[in-house]
């Protein structure tokens, strides 16, 4: 600033980083910019004027703007998105765990009356902004004692806090035993069988005609009948598949 309401303006030439240039002298203009109104010393918006929102304007509003239906154009303009935190409906909420009853006895074994139990849990709302998901567990007993005649003798009230529930990440960790060698036991073998079945030849035959004896010998049909014995073996095979077959067909 030259003097009181005169200011000298500068610029600078991308080609030449760093230079400045003199690029004239203004004076400041008088009055306030378009939508405000000078008020002493300041300039204050006019009521009802169209002007760019400030941060002090959206702090304004916050409130306002909690509303699904402005979501996507402030999301689309950048700007935070205001949350409330959730209330939990009815609350406190009161659950009924159950009731027990004991019957009292003296030393001697002689019922002198009863005692009853009752348990019930109170859940109450702890959201907050940072744990938006928070409740609160109250646990209450009551303890009722009745002499022989049904007839209430006292009584007495426990509140306790139970664990409250994690809102937090829980992890599970799986798999962590260690390897565990199997028994083995081995089965000794109770078949025995030969690939192609086995048998023995009978002996030699003699047979006694008019002009003397005939000495026959099988040997030569059972190393033939040796020989052909796979063969069969799987003809005979093939002919219970076709059987089988039919059979499966029929049905």
């Amino acid at each position: 600033m030259l003097n009181e309401g005169t200011y000298q303006c500068f610029g600078t030439l991308p080609e030449f980083p760093g230079s400045e240039y003199s690029a004239s002298n203004t004076t400041r203009a008088s009055g306030c910019s378009p939508g405000y109104t000078l008020s002493g010393s300041n300039c204050l918006k006019n009521a009802g004027s169209s002007n760019p929102a400030t941060d002090s304007d959206w702090t304004a509003k916050e409130s306002a703007l909690n509303n699904s239906g402005f979501v996507p154009e402030l999301f689309d303009k950048g700007q935070a998105i205001p949350i409330t935190t959730p209330t939990l409906t009815g609350s406190p909420v009161t659950v009924p765990l159950g009731s027990s009853t004991k019957t009292l006895k003296d030393g001697a074994g002689n019922v002198t009356g009863s005692e009853v139990t009752t348990d019930s849990l109170s859940i109450t709302d702890g959201a907050t902004s940072e744990n938006p998901n928070r409740i609160n567990l109250t646990q209450t007993t009551i303890t009722n004692n009745y002499n022989t005649s049904n007839v209430l003798t006292s009584s007495s009230t426990t509140v306790t806090d139970p664990q409250q529930p994690k809102t937090d990440g829980i992890e599970i960790e799986i798999d962590n035993m260690t390897d565990q060698p199997l028994e083995q036991q081995a089965i000794p073998g109770i078949f025995t069988h030969t690939s192609w079945g086995s048998g023995s030849c009978p002996g030699d035959r003699s047979v006694s005609y008019h002009y003397g004896t005939l000495n026959l010998s099988f040997q030569p049909a059972c190393d033939a009948a040796i020989a052909l014995q796979p063969l069969v073996v799987i003809l005979a095979g093939i002919a219970a598949l076709f059987i089988i077959s039919g059979a499966v067909r029929n049905d």
